[in-house]
């Protein structure tokens, strides 16, 4: 298995003809999958067994961050982190104003796979929509996390759809499979869509998709984005 990525034109740099690398086609594997990996090895630990532990370690996870503690593991340092403007030394903080994020970053075991990458560089289809880059308009910044209601720009090629055919547009897609179709669209057109995230999804971890159909065509093309969003439904 290889990381597969082809080429774009790099938007963000004045100068012609640069281009950025874009992961595309990579397989997403889930926690079950994981755990097929172990047993598949000759673990000695049962399938049953190993969710019972991985639950376990992300509930002690989970209490250490809302206990207000860093996380530092071979895999991976997470802490958090307060965004929003306080007016003075006297403000607390507002739900309205503030917000309470994640960060996330690779420790020294996660780095070192880095090494192990196998990289496959492929020509990208021209007849499929591509996602260049994803923007919370709210916030400014190009977060992967968002909440219900803010307003996102998805910038690419080829990103114009038919708003009339529910097999076409902008879906989220959770970790069990489950998609929600976003139906507030605020622009619509070939190089960007804005959207308002849908208040009504489920789940916390998700894939973002671009599906459309081409004229004279009758095969849908997608567009997934190469990482996951992460939705703050609180």
């Amino acid at each position: 298995m290889s990381l597969r990525y082809g080429l774009v034109p790099f938007l963000l740099n004045k100068s012609k003809n640069k281009y950025k690398a874009l992961p595309t086609d990579n397989e997403s594997i889930n926690e079950e999958d994981i755990i097929e990996e172990m047993i598949a090895k000759g673990s000695t630990v049962s399938k049953a067994e190993a969710l019972a532990v991985i639950e376990e370690y992300e509930a002690a996870v989970c209490k250490a961050i809302e206990e207000g503690k860093n996380i530092n593991t071979r895999m991976y340092k997470i802490h958090a982190a307060i965004k929003g403007v306080f007016e003075s030394e006297k403000d607390i903080f507002d739900p309205q104003q503030h917000s309470i994020q994640i960060n996330i970053k690779a420790g020294k075991r996660l780095k070192q796979c880095i090494e192990n990458i196998q990289l496959n560089k492929v020509i990208l289809n021209d007849n499929a929509p591509i996602i260049l880059s994803i923007k919370n308009l709210n916030t400014n910044k190009s977060s992967q996390q968002f909440s219900g209601n803010q307003v996102i720009s998805i910038i690419g090629k080829k990103l114009k759809f038919d708003l009339n055919d529910p097999k076409q547009g902008i879906f989220f897609v959770n970790e069990g499979g489950t998609e929600f179709r976003v139906d507030n669209l605020i622009k619509l057109k070939p190089s960007e869509l804005i959207f308002i995230v849908p208040d009504h999804i489920i789940g916390n971890k998700f894939f973002l998709e671009v599906r459309c159909l081409f004229p004279n065509s009758s095969q849908l093309r997608v567009s997934k984005y190469s990482e996951y969003l992460l939705l703050d439904n609180t």
